[in-house]
């Protein structure tokens, strides 16, 4: 009832999937120890760690930075210690999207086209639509289902 009366904001459905699958994990451990480590852990990660780093950025860009960096390095070092071609991938990957991507997609623009059609004008609707149909199909699974 709530998903039809209240639109979430931007982090919320991730953050629900995130601790959704962590409790699914957890319900496999045959402790409470390790329910409640994961738990925490996944708290930590998925809900406090995004605040922390929003707020580093909007406090300090460079260190920002650095924590970026830092965690790259970091991960590319345990998988160094894995496999070097795990390493490789994943720093050849990370390359890639950051840099290569952006400038390619740049690159793409000049190939856009624009279409001039009666129909483009609907596409201010498609959104307030598209919305309206997910709430709406929410409640009636939500009505179906209980």
């Amino acid at each position: 009832m709530s998903t039809f009366l209240l639109s979430f904001s931007r982090g919320t459905l991730s953050l629900n999937a995130a601790i959704f699958g962590s409790v699914l994990l957890a319900s496999r451990f045959s402790s409470n120890v390790q329910v409640f480590a994961l738990m925490a852990f996944a708290i930590e990660w998925f809900a406090l760690f995004p605040m922390l780093r929003k707020h580093l950025k909007r406090r300090s860009l460079w260190f920002h930075i650095l924590l970026t960096g830092s965690m790259f390095l970091v991960t590319s070092g345990m998988l160094f210690s894995l496999t070097i071609a795990f390493g490789v991938l994943y720093t050849i990957g990370m390359l890639f999207v950051t840099f290569v991507c952006p400038f390619w997609l740049m690159w793409l623009q000049r190939y856009k086209k624009y279409v001039r059609s009666p129909a483009a004008g609907l596409a201010s609707y498609l959104p307030s639509f598209v919305s309206l149909y997910s709430h709406l199909s929410l409640f009636f699974l939500f009505l179906f289902c209980v």
